[in-house]
């Protein structure tokens, strides 16, 4: 699957046409596969792409999501998740910059979502300095998709 370049921080239109190409992306994958389920998995600019999906991609039955360092600090990334309605693990950085605690604990109650915030980390998931603390935490995001997966 091919990758359009991400938006300008700052276009718009370059941002609606990303996410147009992405929505074309995932509706062939999605039609031509046909699968009965699927697990959206998403980090930082694409959990704005996941939220925007629009209703004309075909979904199988079973959908859920994984938002990774989520920008929810954005409104229309909070309802396009909360309007979805998908089964969801949602997992921040709480070092993050884009972090918003409330916005993040506003999602996660709507959707009955499972929830990891990373204390430490950054919008990389990494701790700064502490190899041992970054595995750590990679190790407790191991676990939680493993969890919301089975």
């Amino acid at each position: 699957m091919e990758y359009p370049a991400p938006p300008a921080p700052d276009g718009q239109v370059r941002q609606q046409e990303f996410q147009d190409a992405v929505s074309s992306q995932v509706s062939s994958f999605l039609t031509g596969s046909a699968p009965d389920r699927v697990t959206f998995i998403a980090k930082s600019l694409g959990t704005v792409v996941l939220a925007g999906l629009p209703p004309s991609v075909p979904l199988p039955p079973l959908v859920r999501a994984i938002w990774l360092t989520p920008l929810f600090g954005r409104e229309d990334v909070r309802t396009g998740a909360i309007g979805k309605g998908w089964p969801s693990l949602l997992v921040a950085g709480g070092a993050d910059n884009y972090h918003k605690p409330e916005h993040h604990g506003y999602v996660a109650k709507a959707l009955g979502a499972s929830s990891l915030v990373l204390s430490r980390a950054n919008h990389c998931l990494e701790v700064p300095g502490d190899v041992r603390a970054t595995l750590e935490g990679f190790r407790s995001l191991t676990e939680a998709v493993l969890s919301f997966v089975h």
